[in-house]
């Protein structure tokens, strides 16, 4: 090859290489512009977003000011509300008290009678919108007093008497323990009569109401159990778990149910709970329902009114169960019995045991002592023991 080939060659080569780079260049920048397109409009987007976002914070802004706004207004409407029902309700009891007074003078006709248990009906009405609030701000302190069971479930069934007789509906009782519990007897009243209202204006004209009480003994100590069932309509699935909302029944007039405020069974609600219980209901569409009360009592008391005066209920609960007031000698013949025997000695506990239970014995104090047998709990065995002496000493 000749020298001038040579030179032809490596020109070409060159022109080649030249070509190759310039190409390479142009797609880079194409690249380029093409990524700076995308990226140039992919700020352009942000930005609007951006722009939108500052808007949508504004009108949040906005719309939190007048929210607030629209609160306070409300408060201050709830705060006049409130007013205004106490004061028609005070103004309504002052007239009620005046009916009640008049009706009270003649006991004995029947027209006053009536007059008198209508009366009671609508101040019971009234005083629920009154405690309904106190209760919601925990302002009503709750009076205990010892009164019997019987005694409560028949004021609050005469109560409701008038009503009965209206829709010539029956009203069982079945009182399983007619004993005497420490309790605001005149809230719990009030109660029961709020759930017998309830269910007279649901049952059918010639339908019947049961009212049942009980006493029973759980690891956690003594239950009083009050339940009220009807035949009536019952509750649907979709007010089962409101019944107990304020207002709850007023909202069901939509939907075709009889016409109530409401506040009565909000009012069983919170005072029961006032008492550390609850209240449940359980109901079957146009088979009824049954409202059910569980208060924790820390004692019972005996028949004997001396026992209920000099407060039993003041000995601690976790130092010395309950001890009925007719129990009570027969235990205490068997507390140096008690005393002279090891937890051990299972056998020969277990027959003091089904002697009590044969004599009608059911102490919660027995029951917490057979549960430390049974767990060979021996400190607790011997700390029932001495506190029982340590009372009955004292």
């Amino acid at each position: 090859m000749t020298e001038q080939e040579q030179k032809s060659l490596i020109l070409e080569n060159e022109i080649q290489n030249r070509t190759t780079i310039l190409y390479l260049s142009l797609i880079a920048i194409f690249i380029f512009c093409v990524l700076s397109f995308f990226l140039y409009r992919l700020y352009l987007r942000k930005k609007q977003a951006n722009v939108r976002i500052s808007n949508q914070n504004k009108q949040i802004t906005e719309t939190a000011k007048q929210l607030e706004q629209a609160n306070t207004k409300l408060a201050e409407l709830s705060r006049f509300k409130d007013g205004l029902t106490d004061m028609i309700a005070h103004d309504m009891k002052n007239a009620l008290n005046t009916i009640l007074g008049y009706a009270a003078s003649d006991p004995h006709n029947k027209k006053m009678h009536n007059i008198s248990r209508a009366g009671s009906l609508m101040m019971n009405l009234v005083t629920n919108m009154l405690d309904v609030q106190r209760f919601h701000e925990a302002e009503v302190p709750l009076n205990y007093q010892v009164e019997s069971i019987e005694k409560i479930m028949k004021e609050a069934r005469d109560q409701v008497e008038l009503l009965l007789q209206m829709k010539s509906i029956s009203c069982n009782f079945s009182i399983a323990d007619s004993a005497n519990i420490k309790v605001d007897s005149d809230i719990l009243t009030r109660v029961i009569v709020n759930l017998l209202t309830n269910a007279i204006k649901y049952s059918n004209v010639g339908g019947s109401i049961w009212i049942n009480s009980k006493i029973q003994l759980v690891e956690s100590g003594i239950l009083l159990i009050v339940t009220v069932k009807d035949e009536g309509t019952g509750i649907s699935d979709d007010m089962l778990n409101h019944i107990f909302d304020r207002f709850s029944q007023a909202d069901a007039r939509k939907s075709g149910k009889a016409a109530s405020t409401g506040l009565g069974l909000t009012f069983c609600k919170l005072a029961i709970e006032a008492h550390g219980g609850v209240i449940s209901v359980a109901s079957v569409p146009n088979e009824g329902s049954t409202f059910i009360i569980n208060i924790p009592l820390p004692e019972i008391f005996g028949d004997d009114e001396s026992n209920c005066e000099t407060g039993h209920a003041e000995i601690p609960v976790h130092s010395l169960p309950w001890v009925g007031a007719k129990d009570r000698p027969k235990l205490e013949q068997l507390i140096p019995v008690l005393d002279g025997l090891e937890i051990y000695e299972v056998g020969e506990l277990n027959k003091i045991f089904e002697d009590l239970e044969s004599q009608g014995v059911n102490s919660r104090w027995v029951v917490e002592l057979k549960a430390a047998v049974q767990y060979a709990d021996e400190e607790k065995y011997e700390e029932l023991i001495r506190n029982f002496e340590e009372h009955l000493s004292s």
